[in-house]
């Protein structure tokens, strides 16, 4: 496997040409911040199931065809999920954007914060303090 850069092919054609290439930006570390969800979808495929991890270290898997509904007095708060088999209850602070990320089968993955990460979240950012799995 033919491991060259952008940065190897973009100095080697800045020689040819005879130009002056200024060294590129070391590459920017991997952020190890924690992240409440990941979102998004790869062109127009939709999003097929929906993971939660709780900060434990348990993961599970919902398929967004098992998805029945979510509901919420105050989205920013939390809010129940509801597949056909499980409910799941998701409660933290300024979850609003997740909310709506459920609600159009957009959302990836939602990740309950560790303590540490309670912590050290700003106020501001939104954060899964709890995810709660229970038969309805």
């Amino acid at each position: 496997m033919n491991t060259t850069s952008i940065r190897d092919l973009l100095e080697k054609q800045g020689r040819r040409i005879g130009s002056t290439v200024t060294p590129l930006a070391p590459a920017a570390e991997p952020k190890a911040e924690y992240e409440p969800f990941a979102s998004g979808r790869i062109g127009n495929k939709p999003q097929l199931t929906l993971v939660f991890r709780k900060a434990n270290g348990t993961v599970r898997g919902f398929s967004y065809s098992f998805f029945y509904s979510v509901e919420s007095d105050d989205p920013a708060d939390g809010f129940t999920i509801d597949f056909t088999h499980d409910k799941l209850e998701v409660v933290g602070r300024n979850l609003k954007r997740l909310f709506h990320l459920v609600c159009e089968h957009r959302a990836a993955e939602i990740v309950e914060a560790g303590r540490n990460e309670l912590l050290q979240t700003p106020e501001n950012d939104p954060v899964v303090e709890q995810i709660d799995f229970r038969k309805p």
